[in-house]
């Protein structure tokens, strides 16, 4: 037997050497005539690669992680709201034109309203940021724990139901995140106002032969306020306002009847306070009047406004008031808004934000256990807490009627307000 086995050794070698031989000869001539072959490139395409966007039968956009932190934004709302499926209705900037929704930060898909806009974590439901609303503050998602986000803008109603008529936005996050992040970053606008700030630590641990995960993220984030007066294109309001008003059934005379103004104030606003009397024809306190083009008078109520000694002063109206449609020198039509250029109203300038002040707390837990493919329990555990400052408007005027009618007559008060004597 060992006879055997040295013969069989033997043989396969000598096959190999045989073997050896033309095909040194083979390679010493393919090494001669390597000049004349020329060179081609193989590319080697991974189409069989699973993806969201390839595998899920209606169309899927994908984000990265990566394309978030790309944008240097701290909000994820913010980052979300450039893409064109997006409508920017409650973004940072747009979150303080209502009352209690300052900071917020909710998508609409499709501009179809927030309402119809399904917003996920890991595929389940968040908590809403809304009485009454279904409508979650995205930027309570963790962004160091974010591994992507699906967007589906079509056929989720009839799979999540009718909050789900515009879409689906689901946040996936990392489910084996192993080690230790920490990430800071700060900006300032190049006027030096506006700073946004967001610092954030992170860490997690695989465990079990990578069977079971658990992970933490804390997180502050805060956008300085950006107040209307801190830039002069908002401070100088330029609006276009309706200055002349063709009679009814009338054919238009080709003139434009919007022009753009400079200085644009809402006459009725006042820091502190505005009230206009109730018009009555015998007493010349109680309005202005101006005479239309077919010869009638027109009464408007005079405006008053209080100073901050306590006392009352009649309104400056400024170089124009709109609420006769004509300037001064021309002729007066009733049907006017109620604005003018300059004088001592309020043009809300002063107050309002291009941007609220939002700071920002969170902090995200997650974990799993696979027991089996079949068995995986898991914990999802997240504390936010959000401080935002909105800067609001003073008071609307309170009294008596701010328009009047043809001559002769007495006006009556067209307000609910507290009717105010001038003794």
């Amino acid at each position: 037997m060992p006879i055997h086995r040295l013969l069989l050794a033997g043989s396969a070698l000598a096959s190999i050497v045989a073997a050896a031989a033309p095909l040194a000869a083979q390679t010493a001539m393919q090494t001669a005539a390597a000049p004349d072959v020329a060179e081609e490139t193989i590319i080697v395409t991974g189409s069989r690669i699973r993806s969201t966007a390839i595998d899920s039968p209606v169309p899927v956009t994908v984000l990265t992680a990566q394309e978030f932190a790309n944008t240097g934004n701290v909000s994820l709302g913010d980052a979300l709201n450039n893409l064109p499926s997006l409508r920017s209705t409650f973004s940072t900037a747009n979150s303080t034109r209502f009352i209690g929704t300052t900071g917020l930060n909710l998508l609409d898909l499709r501009g179809l309203g927030t309402a119809r806009t399904l917003v996920l974590q890991n595929g389940k439901r968040l908590v809403s940021a809304q009485e009454g609303e279904n409508t979650p503050d995205v930027n309570t998602i963790p962004t160091d724990l974010l591994d992507r986000v699906d967007i589906v803008t079509g056929g989720a109603s009839s799979i999540y139901g009718s909050d789900a008529v515009a879409g689906v936005v689901n946040f996936i996050l990392k489910d084996k995140f192993e080690g230790v992040t920490a990430r800071a970053q700060s900006g300032i606008s190049s006027k030096g106002d506006r700073p946004a700030n967001f610092a954030s630590v992170t860490a997690g641990t695989n465990f079990a032969s990578g069977r079971g995960n658990i992970a933490a993220s804390a997180e502050y984030a805060h956008n300085g306020q950006l107040s209307i007066r801190d830039r002069e294109f908002t401070r100088l309001r330029r609006v276009f306002l309706q200055t002349e008003f063709d009679a009814p059934g009338t054919n238009s005379d080709g003139i434009p009847d919007r022009q753009s103004f400079n200085d644009v104030r809402s006459i009725l606003l006042s820091k502190g306070g505005t009230f206009g009397p109730t018009v009555n024809a015998a007493n010349p306190l109680t309005f202005i009047a101006r005479t239309n083009p077919d010869g009638s008078i027109v009464r408007v109520a005079r405006l008053y406004r209080f100073q901050p000694d306590g006392t009352i002063r009649e309104a400056d109206y400024g170089d124009r008031d709109f609420r006769f449609g004509q300037n001064a020198a021309g002729a007066f039509n009733n049907s006017g808004p109620n604005n003018t250029t300059g004088g001592d109203a309020e043009s809300l300038r002063d107050y309002g934000q291009l941007q609220p002040d939002v700071t920002r707390y969170s902090f995200n837990a997650l974990g799993h256990f696979e027991f089996s493919p079949a068995f995986v329990p898991y914990f999802e555990a997240k504390y936010v807490r959000v401080d935002s400052l909105q800067e609001s408007s003073p008071t609307f005027g309170q009294g008596g009627a701010n328009r009047g009618t043809v001559a002769g007559a007495v006006f009556t008060s067209n307000s609910t307000g507290i009717p105010i004597r001038f003794d």
